[in-house]
């Protein structure tokens, strides 16, 4: 959609951000993209001037001018800035440009991106459980492509408008994330359970904490990523690295993340729009936390290009991150004929490599009791090879008996069950 940017001369004698001069004959393409959709007011009217999206207005205040929620103009502390004519075309403000520039300094948090089928071609089939979810269609849409300095002023402008929906603009557009362009763009109806929960275990669930770490952990109630049965772990990974990235350590599962593990493999669903927009929220709460970070480059990067923002002076990044047998080997798991097999049992080997190594101490000692007597008494030297011969024998034996089981460990490991589809 073409836009007309103002000069600076034209800025300065104008007090009203985003004014255009009258021309009647501008034509605007609104069947090739969402935009009339996305840029909705909020006083929605046929007949007046701020139904129109700031790229169609001819003239007159821009519908965005009305003062922001009070509690989303204090999201972050920023440092005032030079706030010049022409950045009145990508921030509302001074502070929208201080946080724009504090931004610069946090990470963006890209993720993995899912090909289902691809997941699916390794043994490792959970498209039923992102159907029932109503992710699929988002997962297939978004693409692989992230444009950061676009991402970041989204996020330097965002606020929550009067209809508690995420609002903000890039490059002069106004943008309006509710849940009926969410789920237009991604053919997708969230419904589901839509209490964001943080810190604490929610109150009268079906299930306690320990009682969800005891269904998901191999080893309860020691739980983290290495505990976790496979099928489960793949899916913690894809909720701290996708669903709600994070920039810490993997190493540990939060008591949200066993949360939304429990109701993934056990098929309830989530409300994912209401997760989303409240874990955007609280991801720049707080801009001087070093656990700020700026989460769904994906997502917000696939919506610009929705809107047909004029993106070209941005070089997209292309992440080559997914779930491949690269990723599956980094979590110590191997494809086997049978389907995905788990690690290995590395307690029994190491007994079995404990067991050889007391037996080679023993044959060591053993070989220089014999050198010994051999130097004091000249003991007859064919005797003490046939001897020695015999300790070689048994340590091979030994070391082959070693080799056998731990080539027989993973194989008596059961194949991971496919998570199962919904009823």
């Amino acid at each position: 959609m073409e836009k007309r940017i103002l000069s600076s001369s034209t800025a300065t004698r104008k007090c009203r951000r985003f004014q255009k001069t009258h021309n009647l004959k501008e034509t605007v393409d609104l069947e090739s993209s969402l935009d009339s959709d996305f840029l909705k007011t909020d006083n929605e009217s046929s007949e007046a001037s701020e139904d129109l999206p700031i790229s169609q207005k001819k003239e007159g205040k821009r519908p965005m001018e009305q003062t922001p929620k009070k509690s989303a103009c204090n999201i972050g502390k920023v440092e005032s800035t030079d706030f010049k004519p022409e950045d009145k075309l990508n921030f509302y403000g001074p502070s929208e440009k201080s946080r724009f520039e504090s931004y610069k300094s946090k990470s963006m948090v890209y993720g993995r991106f899912v090909s289902l089928s691809l997941m699916k071609n390794l043994h490792y089939d959970v498209i039923a459980i992102f159907d029932f979810q109503r992710l699929s269609s988002l997962f297939d849409t978004i693409g692989n492509s992230v444009y950061e300095e676009p991402v970041r002023m989204f996020y330097a402008n965002m606020f929550v408008n009067d209809k508690d929906d995420l609002e903000s603009m890039v490059l002069g557009t106004r943008i309006v994330l509710d849940s009926y362009q969410i789920e237009k763009i991604f053919s997708a109806k969230f419904h589901g359970y839509d209490v964001f929960v943080q810190n604490s275990w929610p109150k009268d669930f079906e299930v306690s904490l320990e009682e969800a770490k005891d269904f998901l952990s191999d080893n309860p109630p020691d739980i983290g990523p290495k505990n976790l049965k496979f099928e489960h772990r793949v899916l913690s990974h894809m909720i701290a690295t996708t669903l709600l990235p994070k920039t810490r350590s993997l190493c540990t599962l939060t008591t949200r993340y066993i949360f939304i593990l429990y109701y993934l493999v056990n098929n309830k669903r989530l409300h994912w729009f209401v997760w989303i927009h409240q874990y955007m929220l609280e991801s720049i709460r707080d801009i001087s936390s070093s656990a700020a970070c700026l989460p769904y480059d994906f997502l917000i990067s696939h919506i610009l290009e929705v809107m047909k923002l004029n993106l070209t002076p941005f070089s997209p990044k292309h992440i080559a991150s997914t779930y491949d047998k690269t990723a599956f080997s980094m979590m110590s798991y191997t494809l086997s004929d049978e389907g995905r097999a788990g690690v290995p049992n590395l307690k029994e080997i190491q007994q079995n490599i404990d067991g050889v190594k007391i037996l080679l101490i023993a044959m060591k000692e053993h070989v220089d009791k014999i050198r010994e007597v051999t130097k004091e008494i000249g003991t007859n030297v064919a005797k003490l090879r046939m001897d020695m011969g015999a300790m070689r024998r048994q340590g091979i034996r030994a070391f082959n008996s070693m080799t056998e089981k731990m080539e027989k460990s993973p194989k008596k490991l059961k194949p991971p069950m496919t998570p199962s589809a919904p009823k």
